[in-house]
């Protein structure tokens, strides 16, 4: 689910260049003037945005299959920062080329306005939680998110097949480590979760979804990615 349309992957596939990144390394900086997008073909890219405060807000996790970058508006610079999670192999393809590529080819060019349309779908429902059912909720939202995103059914619970730290977790909340900390023990207290070494499993899903409302939005709009 989330991943670019075929007509997308393919265009990386045929003229992207192979790029690897490091865990811990930046991608791109929010500020910075875009040249690149980014096919993923291995790992996980966090994509996040700087508070006025100097923390950050994380938006969204890509895998593979995703695409990650920002098309040129203007004289604009990125509008948010992206870091590998482990270590990424990416096809990269200047911006430049591929903005061409949309205006020649009108499948693509739609293909292209359907996933990005989605995207933003995905964030405005991942503010609507934060701002509606406060820290918690976006705890909880973001859990349903990625047991929608990287769930694995397993006998007792479904596993969240992406090691994750508690600042991760904090980073999508907006909220403190030590605030998520709380959250999560009380979860696990419950049995509505539990954790091993970074993977977490869900126990009680509805549990979460009941907890703030959940509206039951497609699974396509209810991603982390």
């Amino acid at each position: 689910m989330g991943h670019v349309p075929g007509s997308i992957k393919e265009m990386f596939m045929l003229d992207g260049h192979p790029y690897d990144v490091s865990k811990g390394s930046y991608l791109f900086l929010e500020g910075k003037v875009p040249s690149h997008l980014f096919f993923i073909k291995e790992g996980h890219i966090k994509v996040t945005r700087s508070t006025p405060g100097g923390r950050e807000l994380a938006l969204r996790i890509v895998g593979a299959g995703d695409v990650v970058g920002e098309l040129l508006c203007g004289d604009s610079s990125y509008s948010v920062s992206a870091r590998a999670m482990d270590r990424c192999s990416l096809l990269s393809i200047p911006i430049t080329d591929f903005e061409a590529s949309l205006l020649y080819d009108r499948e693509r060019n739609r293909d292209w306005i359907k996933w990005f349309q989605l995207q933003q779908r995905k964030d405005q429902s991942r503010f609507r939680d934060l701002l509606l059912h406060g820290k918690k909720g976006a705890l909880y939202s973001t859990l349903i998110r990625l047991t929608n995103t990287y769930g694995e059914h397993q006998v007792g619970g479904i596993l969240i097949g992406i090691c994750l730290t508690n600042q991760d977790l904090a980073d999508f909340c907006g909220a403190s480590r030590e605030m998520v900390n709380r959250m999560l023990h009380d979860l696990k207290e419950d049995g509505v979760i539990s954790m091993n070494k970074g993977f977490i499993t869900i126990h009680k899903l509805n549990r979460l979804k009941e907890t703030i409302d959940c509206d039951q939005c497609p699974l396509c709009v209810c991603q982390i990615n």
